[in-house]
């Protein structure tokens, strides 16, 4: 008798989560640059928009939070719900589906609904039999086991490593399961007519695959490219997945194109034309899929998982080369989401039952409104952007060109540009391992000794001179006087290695006036750690303010809301300090207070109000680019 292989799978769901005097110098540049809109005054929201009743807050800070806050409540929410009770109540499948996709995210819900629709695949049936076989003979095993098949079967698991001929033997001899066939046909080193012979041992091979989100094998087989596989099945009068949520067979195939394409396979190869072929071959059964956008300039589609687009040349080329004319492939129907449907009224009332200090739906609609109309008037460009410009005014793309157009464009550009002093990380364990057990015992003159003795490449004496540094902060001098020594700083790590202890590092010799082999200044770290502390010594200890010719000056760090770390509540504190060093005040600078009028009117009157050089007018424009890397 056959033996059956019975897995026990405990399955753990592990979710990461899954965001003074104004200078008046100016430059030619700054003459083409399209800058935004000025602004009269701070967004609120206007008397048609905003409802008397709604106790939202009016400002665009406390709206990003409130919105934020709500989004996750909602999110733990709605993870606690089982989702398959609300079948028994009279809703539908779309209706769940659309709800999960709400209040969750897409993965979720095609999880959901591929599981829904697949509970009496055969592979399913066989799961729960096993599954009850083996509860009936443990009764305490816990809730969370489950009993599965193999997928592939332990015979057919290492038939890649097998010759062609005994490959061919063991698909004859084995009963396969469409989720055998599944499985091979994702082998990339299975060829073709191995598969076909595969397919051929399967009796129905329209069933429904039992696990995953594909739907049917003809699915795989397109995403895959599997070509012949293709043609075969549809020869058999095949059915095609046509789901209105989950992925369709075309969706597959579409996906895989463009799969292609960004691993920037070649138009020519085999690869772009099997699957060329395969689209052809779909759309000829009228096979469907999700554009959201479809012309002879731009394809884009997605489902679940998957994304799909195409340019206005791979169109035209697809169309030349193979005549596959991607605009002619039919939309599929989609499920439509209505946010007044019964089924939402009632989770939401579910909701606000079991959470009555969350914001209620006015209220987050009402702040969602505002911060739209706060982001739509604020659209910066990248670094691209204005490159491109640059170039097409006939201006090169240089770091001063960028920088008179905001210094946060010629910090990016440095970033791409820059070399990174070297580090070796690896390498001699035993030595690293010596080397830091004396540092931790506080015998670093030995430790010194022993890296020095052991003549190291430059890179492998950086390494170590931030390591024991790490140890203790006093060892600066001793490092400093030994082989170990450090011309040039990288202020990023040594913050990295000291941070608690980096004013104690500073105080044994650092000049702190000096930047570092990037440009930066220990202000500027002070500023993008949020060290106060660090802050508040550098001020006390008179550092220079630092004059770059290029780039982003610690003012202009401590004002740019686009960084991701940004806190309006403590920018007053910082300012009180920073400022003691007498900044300039340039049109950037202006421009970045501008900015945050628009979305933090209460801050921008508490700064206005003890630094009156800030104060910007009316008509001062927003900043015309952002730098998010960097």
């Amino acid at each position: 008798m056959k033996k059956v292989i019975v897995a026990v799978v405990v399955c753990i769901a592990v979710l990461f989560w899954f965001n003074q005097t104004p200078s008046t110098s100016s430059s030619p540049l700054n003459d083409s640059i399209n800058t935004n809109p000025p602004l009269s005054s701070p967004v609120t929201l206007d008397s048609e928009s905003a409802q008397p009743e709604v106790n939202a807050p009016k400002d665009y800070q406390s709206c990003k939070l409130l919105i934020e806050s709500n989004k996750e409540t909602r999110w733990n929410w709605a993870r606690k719900i089982e989702w398959a009770q609300w079948l028994d109540k009279g809703y539908s499948i779309d209706d769940i589906t659309l709800a999960i996709d709400h209040f969750l995210n897409s993965n979720f819900a095609a999880s959901w609904r591929a599981e829904q629709l697949k509970k009496n695949s055969k592979l399913k049936q066989q799961n729960q039999n096993l599954t009850e076989k083996v509860k009936a003979l443990a009764p305490d095993l816990p809730t969370f086991v489950r009993v599965e098949r193999s997928i592939p079967q332990p015979q057919i698991d290492n038939i890649a490593s097998l010759s062609q001929a005994d490959a061919l033997a063991l698909i004859k001899e084995v009963k396969l399961t469409i989720e055998d066939v599944d499985w091979l046909l994702k082998q990339d080193s299975l060829d073709e007519p191995l598969l076909l012979l595969a397919v051929k041992q399967i009796d129905d091979t329209d069933a429904l695959i039992g696990f995953g989100e594909t739907l049917r094998l003809i699915d795989t087989a397109a995403y895959y490219g599997r070509e012949q596989i293709v043609t075969a099945l549809l020869a058999k009068n095949s059915v095609l997945s046509d789901d209105a949520y989950l992925g369709t067979t075309m969706e597959y195939a579409l996906a895989r194109l463009d799969y292609y394409f960004r691993m920037d396979t070649p138009l020519e190869d085999e690869l772009i034309a099997k699957q060329a072929n395969i689209i052809k071959a779909l759309h000829g059964v009228n096979s469907t899929a999700n554009f959201s956008i479809l012309s002879k300039q731009k394809a884009l589609g997605f489902f679940p998982r998957h994304i799909y687009r195409f340019d206005a040349q791979q169109i035209t080329h697809l169309q030349q080369m193979y005549g596959l004319t991607l605009t002619e492939i039919a939309p599929k129907a989609t499920l439509v989401f209505d946010a007044h449907s019964p089924f939402l009224a009632e989770l939401n009332a579910n909701f606000a039952t079991l959470n009555t200090n969350s914001a209620t739906p006015e209220m987050v609609a009402s702040c969602r409104s505002l911060v739209k109309k706060v982001d739509t008037q604020w659209q910066p460009h990248n670094l691209d952007y204005f490159s491109n410009k640059l170039i097409k005014e006939g201006h090169e793309v240089t770091a001063t060109n960028l920088h008179h157009i905001d210094p946060a464009l010629a910090d990016c550009f440095a970033y791409r540009q820059q070399q990174h002093l070297p580090s070796w990380q690896g390498g001699d364990n035993s030595l690293s391992s010596t080397v830091y057990g004396l540092a931790a015992k506080r015998q670093i003159n030995e430790a010194i000794e022993m890296v020095e003795n052991a003549q190291l490449e430059e890179a492998v004496n950086r390494w170590f001179f931030y390591q024991l540094l790490g140890y203790n902060p006093e060892y600066f001098t001793l490092l400093q006087l030994s082989e170990l020594r450090q011309e040039t700083f990288d202020y990023d790590t040594l913050y990295q290695v000291a941070r608690s202890k980096t004013i104690s590092l500073i105080n044994q010799g650092l000049d702190i006036d000096k930047l570092d082999y990037a440009g930066k200044s220990w202000l500027d770290i002070a500023i993008l750690e949020h060290d106060l502390p660090l802050l508040n010594h550098l001020v006390n200890q008179h550092i220079s303010y630092p004059v770059k010719a290029n780039g982003r000056d610690p003012l202009y760090l401590l004002l740019d809301t686009s960084h991701y770390q940004f806190k309006p509540e403590h920018l007053l504190e910082y300012l009180s300090l920073l400022m003691l060093l007498e900044p300039n005040i340039h049109p950037h600078h202006q421009r970045l207070m501008s900015l945050v009028r628009l979305k933090y009117p209460e801050t921008y009157t508490e700064i206005t109000n003890q630094f009156p050089a800030l104060m910007v007018e009316d008509d001062t424009p927003l900043p015309p680019a952002v730098c998010l890397n960097y």
